[in-house]
């Protein structure tokens, strides 16, 4: 019986290390929690499917996943790391999850009491509310450099996302590419 859950190191110098938008699409990837009930291991995660789509594990329940926002910050994961509610959830959905050959795959199945802790896991994860306390440091802004930088091409690349950081916004897209660019116009 699982009586820990074995969180990530959540150490990424990033503002929002679960934003990612692939080149030629218009919105972001979407991010997870994700849970291994037999390890009891939970990680956050960029989902890499274009379009939707789940690995073998996830369509089978062996791996449960549950959406986070992709605007989610380092703080934000260390919140839903540390909230006490959240790890009970977690430890009655590890504690009624089993894998059973279902005839043709191995699925996994849950209990009445890990279902309701599932479905009470993605309440919280979805309404942003695994504190009482002020999340405004969970979640950023998340602008395109061109957007922030209104056509503006002073500065350098660390002290644009330093500024961008401290007013907690994500720059999405290529710094030193958008400055280049924008110089390259101004000669």
């Amino acid at each position: 019986m699982i009586t820990k859950i074995i969180w990530p190191d959540i150490d990424h110098a990033e503002l929002a290390p679960l934003f990612e938008r692939y080149p030629g699409q218009s919105s972001a990837q979407d991010a997870d929690l994700k849970i291994d009930p037999s390890r009891g291991a939970v990680s956050f995660d960029i989902d890499g499917a274009i379009g939707g789509g789940a690995s073998p594990e996830v369509w089978h329940s062996r791996v449960l996943r549950y959406s986070v926002s992709n605007r989610i910050t380092v703080t934000g994961m260390r919140a839903i790391a540390a909230c006490p509610v959240v790890n009970e959830l977690l430890l009655r959905i590890c504690a009624g999850h089993s894998v059973e050959w279902d005839g043709s795959n191995h699925s996994g199945e849950m209990t009445a009491d890990a279902s309701d802790a599932s479905s009470s896991l993605r309440d919280i994860l979805s309404e942003n509310m695994w504190t009482n306390a002020d999340t405004s440091d969970d979640l950023c802004d998340v602008w395109e450099i061109g957007d922030w930088m209104n056509g503006n091409s002073d500065g350098d690349a660390d002290t644009i996302r330093a500024y961008a950081r401290s007013q907690n916004v994500h720059l999405d897209g290529d710094i030193d590419k958008y400055l280049e660019s924008a110089r390259d116009v101004d000669e």
